[in-house]
């Protein structure tokens, strides 16, 4: 898979109208993505790379209810019902700053370097 798949996301909850959004950044991890992995084929969701947005929005919630941070922000338990109010959403490098995706999910502006190749030269 092409996707970084334990993004840090930034993302910005809408809680309700009288209440200002919240800024938030989460680091989501394997047990976001099983999550994610477990309920996709039960909710007929596309896979990560060709479903980008579901894919990132369910590990932020996951990672939100996972943290116990649901309640704290104004969020329903429940994805289906939680997901309108997760109105921004980008991944965020370590000092938070937004990274520019390929049509594949992948980071194109991270400071992560780049793929190489390991085969070593003919000598």
């Amino acid at each position: 898979m092409a996707l970084k798949t334990q993004p840090r996301l930034a993302l910005t909850i809408e809680p309700g109208p009288d209440r200002e959004p919240i800024e938030i950044t989460v680091q989501t991890d394997n047990r976001d993505a099983v999550a994610y992995d477990l309920l996709r084929e039960r909710n007929n969701w596309p896979v990560p790379d060709k479903g980008i947005f579901i894919w990132q929005t369910y590990l932020a919630f996951h990672a939100l209810k996972r943290l116990g941070l649901l309640a704290q922000h104004g969020l329903p338990s429940d994805f289906k019902s939680a997901q309108p109010m997760l109105v921004h959403l980008a991944p965020v490098d370590e000092d938070g700053n937004q990274l520019e995706l390929d049509e594949h999910g992948k980071p194109i502006n991270s400071n992560q370097g780049e793929d190489v190749d390991p085969t070593q030269p003919e000598s």
